[in-house]
């Protein structure tokens, strides 16, 4: 359990949601809180890419900025971005997910919180939710995948709206607004969310995101064959450099940035 959530459940319930916020805002602070000892960091991503986009933006002596968090999944679990929204920034948050788009109203309301599916073209596409949100996903044969070799299972297949990120950052990110971040993590579909970006008018400093090119189940990940993947050809030509990685997750830099 991270510090964030033994403080919730110290605090009353009877404390209204919104002064617990506070107060847990309060006791937490930053990354020098005296709660935290010298060796102790808050992480909400799932293999720490937070610490990373922590160290990188720190560097850059960066406080606030903007994120665009597509396949968000949770305001803290598994997420990429929450430790950015507590230290003052705030984006877009989209989920295929209509449950979790309303934990996001809840707990980011600084955010734009959209429940809607993103890729290359508007169009109604089945969802398939599981019994572990974090394996929803648009694709079949990957879920298919997940339900023959894993315990999870199917509970629900949806129709959600799809749209291309294009018009979706068209329509919510405000006018002069730089987006320093786009986190991407949606099950199998990553290459698709970033095909459906107009690289002309949304060029974020950084991306993230989930891609298992090279993959070895004895032997890990090759990082030549991550480097030449999909994926990251396909943002080389859009003017981005891989420069770090977890186990699943890529990050890329914009050449400008």
């Amino acid at each position: 359990m991270n510090l964030y959530s033994f403080l919730k459940k110290l605090i009353p319930a009877h404390i209204r949601n919104k002064t617990k916020k506070a107060l847990i805002k309060l006791l937490v602070g930053n990354e020098t809180s005296s709660l935290l000892t010298e060796f102790e960091s808050i992480s909400y991503s799932q293999e720490g890419e937070d610490r990373i986009l922590f160290m990188l933006f720190g560097v850059l002596n960066k406080k606030s900025g903007f994120y665009v968090d597509v396949g968000a999944h949770h305001p803290q679990r598994f997420s990429n971005t929450c430790l950015s929204y507590m230290q003052g920034w705030r984006g877009i948050n989209i989920d295929a997910n209509q449950e979790a788009v309303a934990l996001f109203q809840q707990e980011r309301p600084r955010d734009i919180n959209i429940a809607m599916g993103v890729g290359e073209k508007a169009e109604k596409l089945t969802f398939y939710v599981f019994d572990e949100p974090a394996l929803n996903t648009f694709d079949t044969s990957v879920a298919q995948t997940v339900v023959d070799n894993s315990p999870y299972k199917i509970i629900e297949e949806r129709i959600v709206e799809v749209r291309p990120l294009s018009e979706i950052l068209d329509a919510y990110v405000p006018k002069g607004q730089e987006i320093d971040l786009l986190s991407v993590d949606v099950e199998g579909r990553d290459i698709s969310v970033l095909k459906s970006n107009d690289w002309s008018r949304f060029v974020p400093s950084f991306i993230m995101v989930e891609d298992h090119s090279g993959f070895d189940q004895k032997e890990g990940f090759y990082l030549e064959e991550v480097l030449s993947s999909e994926i990251s050809q396909y943002l080389r030509t859009k003017g981005y450099k891989a420069f770090a990685k977890t186990l699943n997750t890529v990050f890329f830099k914009a050449n400008s940035a």
